[in-house]
């Protein structure tokens, strides 16, 4: 799970003191009165941990009677990006703003660090009127708005608040106000290409030794940009459980005779292959050595490892994980095709029953479900399966926030149930909720166990420098698709304003569970001991 991420990029109050706005009869030719422009670049460069960030705003009036006069205020706060960051980071912007004026002269300002980020007060000097508009560049840098993840580089584009007005209308003068949004990001020649954008509908353009990503303002309503640059990624795991002592009885001068006389049996969870974003695993060493490594139904890798139960032992599991994805261009791409069509076709699927079925977290055939998956469904003005499989994603988003709560207090899992109905939600109830609802529709789907690696994140944050437990799992939904595969959806992400459907190289998948009869779990323990005051907390994920 990540924290939320702050979505406005810089707030465009233009507080205007003093305005001293005149006019007489008035004549507008134009189509607003006065139009706003607010143009942001993110300039990134391959060697930096940050980026620069250009932030432009012009001030153009289209009729001629109405102007300016010289000294009013222009109010802008630039936001805390993402929760997780200090005021250390405000620091940095602070050493780097600069402020200027159309023609590359300092203009004086003010600013004050509060909660939400920086405010900053810019006096204008000059008056604006029809023929004499006004732009002001703020620029400084940031860490907040990317993250780089071993050979990954995350760049984000803050989005706009839903409410956004693209025309407004001032009551006091009559005013008509036209307001344009402009977001891009440019990276240089030595940076990686992308293998994940969000929105998909990204415009990408090469001039000469730039890479250019432009951004359509009405995607960027109540959701950010994402971009994920580099085409393959390395992990390091270890796995590490202590097998607790369960056997009283049995002396270990018979034990070393025939293990037979005190065993305890272990199935434990490997990471395995996805074909999704290529996941391979490498095993560098299983201690003690498995007695066999099986393969369940749904792909998941099973060591059956037998450990003594007279005494307390340790296994461990070593080994790497490489994750690649091709270039944009190079990507198998989702089918267009209509839900009709899609829901005939997945019927010939493999254990297809399985997928649409009601477990004891999915509860798809109660009426809250059935209500949810219908309600969305008769709300969608296309016939397109992935316009669903976004609906589907963005209810479950608008409907949940992530109670930080519940991860402190036990962390019960609920169900989709529960969750649509109000109970506290983390990535389990969001996962569960959104595979109850698309169940409810005819979608199969399954859920995915593993870690989400991302750079605001609360769950699961994996250092490029050393090991890090995974104190808590992450989950999230994997829909079928024909000619495609199993296509992931991530609804706790979208918490962050990105959209999460289809695959990065920041999910790491563990196992797959297609219903609550598979006996699958991070550690099973099979004894012939009694087991009540078994222990079986002692595993533990590192991740690096």
């Amino acid at each position: 799970m990540i924290k939320k991420f702050t979505y406005i990029l810089t707030i465009f109050a233009l507080v205007l003191t003093n305005t001293g706005i005149f006019s007489t009869l008035k004549i507008n030719a134009a189509a607003h009165d006065i139009d706003v422009t607010d143009s942001l670049t993110i300039n990134y460069e391959n060697t930096n941990d940050y980026v620069t960030v250009l932030d432009q705003y012009s001030i153009n009036i289209n009729n001629t009677q109405y102007y300016y006069r010289p000294g009013i205020e222009l109010s802008f706060i630039l936001p805390n990006y993402a929760n997780t960051k200090t005021l250390s980071d405000s620091s940095f912007k602070l050493k780097n703003l600069d402020i200027r004026d159309i023609y590359g002269q300092k203009v004086s300002y003010t600013t004050s660090v509060g909660t939400q980020g920086i405010n900053i007060t810019v006096t204008i000097g000059q008056r604006i009127s029809n023929g004499n508009p006004y732009t002001l560049k703020i620029s400084y840098k940031t860490h907040e708005l990317i993250g780089i993840n071993g050979n990954i580089k995350n760049i984000y584009i803050p989005g706009l608040p839903k409410d956004t007005k693209f025309e407004d209308k001032q009551s006091g003068f009559n005013l008509t106000y036209g307001y344009t949004y402009e977001a891009r990001v440019i990276t240089d020649s030595q940076t990686p290409a992308p293998t994940y954008v969000q929105p998909s509908n990204m415009t990408i353009t090469k001039e000469q030794n730039r890479t250019i990503y432009s951004i359509n303002a009405k995607d960027r309503l109540g959701k950010s940009g994402w971009l994920q640059l580099g085409n393959a990624q390395y992990y390091y795991f270890k796995i590490e459980d202590v097998t607790p002592k369960t056997d009283n009885i049995t002396p270990t001068t018979v034990s070393n005779i025939t293990k037979l006389a005190s065993t305890n049996v272990y199935r434990l969870m490997l990471p395995r292959e996805l074909d999704e974003t290529k996941q391979k695993v490498f095993i560098k060493e299983i201690t003690p050595a498995p007695k066999k490594i099986t393969r369940d139904d749904e792909g998941n890798l099973i060591a059956v490892i037998d450990v003594p139960a007279n005494i307390e032992s340790k296994i461990t599991v070593e080994g790497y994980i490489q994750e690649s994805k091709e270039e944009l261009t190079k990507q198998l791409q989702l089918p267009e095709i209509s839900i009709q069509k899609y829901l005939d076709s997945v019927k010939n699927m493999p254990s297809y029953s399985t997928y649409i079925s009601a477990e004891k977290y999915w509860e798809v055939n109660d009426p809250v479900i059935q209500n949810a998956a219908k309600d969305i469904k008769s709300k969608l003005t296309t016939d397109s399966i992935k316009d669903l499989l976004t609906a589907d994603y963005k209810y479950i988003i608008d409907k949940f926030n992530y109670s930080y709560d519940k991860i402190n207090n036990g962390n019960e899992r609920l169900g989709a149930k529960a969750a649509l109905l109000g109970s506290q939600t983390i990535c389990m109830e969001y996962s569960d909720a959104l595979t109850a609802i698309l169940r409810a529709q005819g979608i199969p789907s399954r859920i995915a166990i593993g870690y989400g690696n991302d750079p605001f994140g609360t769950e699961n944050l994996i250092s490029n420098d050393k090991p890090l437990e995974q104190r808590i799992g992450h989950q999230w939904t994997q829909v079928w698709i024909p000619d495609y595969g199993w296509l992931s959806l991530d609804p706790t992400w979208g918490e962050s304003q990105r959209t999460y459907i289809g695959s990065d190289l920041d999910h790491i998948l563990l196992y797959a569970v297609g219903n609550d009869k598979e006996n699958v779990s991070d550690v099973l323990l099979y004894t012939a001991d009694n087991s009540a005051q078994i222990n079986l907390n002692n595993y533990k994920f590192f991740l690096q």
